[in-house]
């Protein structure tokens, strides 16, 4: 229906919104399903979807903490880190300086929790370093 009354950045968006609302449900697995095919439609008009894709990666990452499992832990906040980088050079390309000082922040939460899950990663589980 978006697509039909706004062309593409309306289904763009529609997804985008979907994405978002899965991610506030703590469903980091259907945000970013939605997230990403978003991100397929059309790249310029979705200002914040990167910004978005990498807070699911993270969210996806706490539960991974959560589980105890370190490792995908990890991997989820590199991929995070990947896309708030994506996200942070789209704005500079777009020149929409008022929504990055969020990007910058959750940059720099997602940074430190992936050296955290690396530091995890080089103790095995008796406690003793790898």
């Amino acid at each position: 229906m978006l697509r039909h009354l706004k062309l593409v950045s309306g289904e763009a968006y529609g997804l985008r919104v979907s994405g978002e609302i899965y991610l506030y449900l703590d469903n980091p697995q259907q945000a970013l399903f939605y997230l990403q095919q978003s991100l397929n439609i059309e790249e310029e008009v979705l200002h914040g979807t990167k910004d978005y894709i990498g807070l699911a990666y993270e969210q996806q990452g706490k539960q991974f903490i959560a589980h105890a499992k370190p490792i995908e832990a990890s991997n989820n906040f590199l991929e995070a880190q990947k896309s708030i980088f994506k996200a942070k050079t789209l704005f500079t390309e777009l020149n929409a300086i008022s929504n990055f000082g969020t990007i910058l922040e959750d940059s720099a939460r997602i940074d430190a929790k992936y050296a955290a899950c690396e530091v995890l990663n080089e103790i095995s589980p008796d406690g003793s370093a790898r």
